[in-house]
């Protein structure tokens, strides 16, 4: 059997449902296979913690294979794969961001005979609105900054598909430059992720947000 413990205890000593109900999780034995799940409910408050673009890719991607107690598995070379990161070693300092900024809480994950199999992950609940978003085949294909500012015109856009935020307020929700948001946006409308058309001199520009995947609807 599989036990996890930010302890390094023997299995015997651990029992998971105590654990799951210590940490605020449904009490009920940890499956291990990810779910496959049509979108993500991504919480508009994640905004709020000012993660860089590859710290939000690896903070959805673990919510995409989360299971029902709030618990994703994964090693960092598939995680680095799935994301689209350069090495197993930026995935571990990402992951690190994450749990000091209390996103996550890390345990490890051993067979019977003490041999390390995984870490699993313990994401933690962010209640309020939320939009529905399919990132699956989007994590890979952009850099950060490009994928963080999708994320947030993707967030705003209305039923017609279309956001007009201005470059000020994508500066402050995104923590990026200015300079660099506008060339995130250039890199998405050159690789048909959005479309952008001004309305009027001088004022915002008018985005056509392209959905990589069918989405679910948004909720509260």
């Amino acid at each position: 059997g599989y036990f996890f413990t930010s302890r390094w205890l023997p299995m015997n000593q651990v029992s998971i449902g105590r654990f799951a109900k210590k940490h605020g999780v449904w009490a009920r034995q940890i499956q291990g296979r990810e779910q496959c799940r049509m979108f993500i409910k991504v919480p508009m408050k994640i905004f709020d913690y000012r993660l860089s673009g590859n710290e939000m890719k690896v903070y959805l991607y673990l919510a995409r294979i989360k299971n029902d107690s709030e618990i994703a598995m994964a090693k960092r070379e598939t995680i680095r794969m799935r994301c689209g990161l350069r090495s197993n070693t930026t995935v571990g300092s990402i992951l690190h961001v994450l749990e000091q900024k209390g996103l996550i809480s890390k345990f490890h994950r051993y067979a019977a005979n003490g041999y390390y199999i995984s870490s699993m992950y313990l994401l933690k609940p962010l209640v309020g609105k939320w939009f529905a978003f399919y990132a699956d085949d989007m994590l890979p294909a952009v850099g950060g900054s490009e994928f963080l500012v999708y994320l947030y015109l993707f967030m705003l856009r209305r039923e017609n598909g279309k956001a007009w935020p201005s470059l000020r307020k994508m500066e402050r929700a995104t923590g990026l430059a200015r300079g660099t948001v506008c060339k995130a946006i250039r890199n998405l409308e050159k690789n048909c992720f959005i479309a952008r058309e001004e309305i009027r001199k001088g004022k915002h520009n008018l985005y056509t947000i392209i959905q990589p995947k069918e989405e679910g609807k948004a909720g509260k």
